[in-house]
């Protein structure tokens, strides 16, 4: 018995064929390639160090694209042709792309239970029937004509449903059963091995090159065995504050202070300062509470509150955790780039279809990773002896409720007006899960056509009316969706009821305002000796359908083409 074929049947078969008459219907929609234009100009954010690489500015030519290319587009999909063709066919495309992209991830998954064989069963039934409907109602109403690269065909571009790649996404579900995950028999790790002989071949002058390669190879090979030689000799000397084995790692450097006094007088009248210092003291204040309660050196519930240094702001933070199939992975955020977006686990009563109220997680923007030197200053002090805590400095996104799930495939955010309290605010690194794939709805525009915003430090200007939650951009993140079918995402195998939800949106507020406000007045006599004085902003480093419901003061600009 033959093996499937993921690469050369889907990504190069199907899903390659079906985006090729995808861009035959917007060439016919509208005269001009006016459609396809678009298209093409609407560049999704990177993800990852290599998840999500940049596309081209012409990918619906399709020009030098492998298979891992074909991947890309399916998984940023759905923002980019979402709008471009009219009711009905516009919500028909989406959904197809949908179940595509559904299909792809559970056929590609790398761990697979009992569950996941029988929806990847459920969703291949209907991706059949999405198909036949596509081929039989949008592609009839379109009269598609061959692309400028096609005009030597010189006929009519139809949409073939009679391959055998597509019959063969019936034996996928078999295959896995009798021959484990696909990953273990997938041609494509040998076709991205030809990279490897041919940047080599460059090297060489065409004549003797088999030698010539051979040579380069072994070169290779002995410059990086003598890097590992020397790595394990050198002395570990690295700017980062905690071990391998913690959930985040921040640098420990404090070459940067930032006096928060001078920071607030600097952007006053910036929203997303507003009222900054009571939201850092009550953000601190139960962190240094249990501080020194585990360490013994505090009793009682006395009135008090938490004086913080000098702030010192980082470039990067890197995020480890544990995916579905019980790998430890990592993601590394930057507040001056797109890859500036994190969930949360968040509060939930149910995780039924129905209810459109209650979200499985929360996202929110970073603005800017610190750590802050914090003293407890209250009744049964000790000493003023100071503390470090970490926190990132975030915008919240909020839940687009208004539109049936039905509309869209993915989850719809947008950010909340800035007069609002709980529109930023701080996070524990410790309660961020890992970063998300955030790409803009491109389809509302931009909420500042003028490019100018009322925020610096939010830098609002490049803001879009609204935001798609990608939850096909990686395996794991798929699997998120899919509550309790991650093997190694523990939280969901326990009652949501039981699960810890500090990282609330409105968390910020639920501290008694007694506790915040107490010893404000000799916080701005001893803020005022707190730091260097120094301006500078710079950092130092670096889830059948029942599992499907939930249905510094100066920053880099926020580039969604890079």
């Amino acid at each position: 018995m033959l093996v499937v074929d993921l690469m050369h049947e889907f990504e190069l078969g199907v899903w390659k064929a079906l985006f090729t008459h995808l861009i035959h219907i917007l060439s016919a929609a509208h005269t001009g390639d006016v459609l396809v234009h678009e298209l093409d100009c609407r560049l999704t954010p990177t993800f990852g160090r290599d998840t999500i690489r940049k596309f081209a500015s012409n990918a619906s030519e399709m020009k030098k694209m492998a298979a891992r290319d074909f991947e890309d587009l399916l998984q940023c999909a759905i923002p980019v042709f979402d709008g471009l063709l009219p009711e009905p066919h516009n919500k028909d495309v989406l959904t197809l792309l949908s179940t595509c992209a559904h299909w792809y991830a559970l056929a590609k998954l790398r761990m697979h239970t009992d569950e996941t064989l029988d929806l990847l069963d459920a969703v291949t039934v209907e991706l059949g029937k999405q198909l036949r409907q596509f081929q039989k109602h949008t592609c009839e109403a379109f009269k598609t004509q061959e692309l400028r690269r096609e005009a030597e065909s010189r006929k009519m571009k139809t949409f073939n449903l009679q391959t055998y790649k597509i019959h063969a996404l019936g034996d996928y579900s078999t295959s896995i059963c009798n021959f484990g995950t696909t990953d273990s028999y997938s041609t494509e790790p040998g076709e991205l091995e030809h990279r490897t002989s041919k940047a080599r071949y460059h090297r060489t002058d065409r004549k003797e090159y088999v030698k010539q390669i051979t040579r380069i190879e072994r070169r290779e090979a002995c410059i990086h065995g003598i890097h590992d030689k020397q790595f394990l000799h050198r002395a570990v000397d690295e700017e980062v504050a905690t071990s391998p084995e913690a959930h985040f790692h921040v640098g420990k450097s404090q070459n940067y202070p930032k006096n928060i006094l001078l920071f607030i007088q600097r952007h006053s009248g910036d929203p997303a300062v507003k009222d900054f210092l009571p939201k850092l003291q009550r953000f601190l204040l139960p962190k240094i509470k249990e501080i020194l309660t585990r360490e013994n050196s505090l009793s009682g519930t006395h009135t008090s509150t938490a004086v913080p240094g000098t702030t010192q702001p980082h470039n990067l933070m890197h995020i480890n955790y544990m995916t579905y199939d019980v790998h430890q992975a990592q993601d590394i955020i930057n507040p001056s780039t797109s890859h500036c977006n994190v969930m949360l686990l968040g509060q939930t009563s149910g995780m039924t279809d129905s209810d459109n109220e209650n979200h499985p997680y929360l996202y929110a923007r970073v603005l800017g990773i610190y750590h802050v030197n914090v003293t407890y200053v209250g009744p049964g002090m000790i000493d003023y002896q100071s503390y470090r805590i970490n926190f990132l400095w975030v915008r919240w996104y909020q839940y687009v409720d208004e539109c049936p799930r039905q509309c869209t495939p993915l989850d719809r955010v947008c950010f909340p007006p800035m007069a609002e309290s709980d529109t930023f605010g701080f996070v524990d690194p410790d309660d961020v899960l890992r970063s998300c794939h955030i790409i803009p709805h491109f389809a509302q525009g931009l909420w500042h056509s003028d490019g100018r915003g009322v925020s610096h430090c939010a830098q609002d200007k490049l803001d879009w009316r609204f935001y798609y939650i990608n939850r096909f951009i990686d395996h794991d993140m798929f699997m998120r969706y899919h509550w309790g079918l991650g093997v190694g995402h523990t939280y969901t195998h326990t009652s949501h009821k039981d699960v810890d939800t500090t990282a609330n949106v409105g968390d910020v507020e639920d501290l008694e305002e007694g506790e915040a406000d107490c010893g404000m007045s000799n916080l701005d006599s001893e803020m005022s000796d707190l730091g260097s004085g120094s301006e500078s902003d710079d950092g130092d480093d670096e889830d059948s359908e029942q599992h499907m419901g939930y249905d510094s003061d100066q920053y880099d600009t926020l580039d969604y083409e890079n």
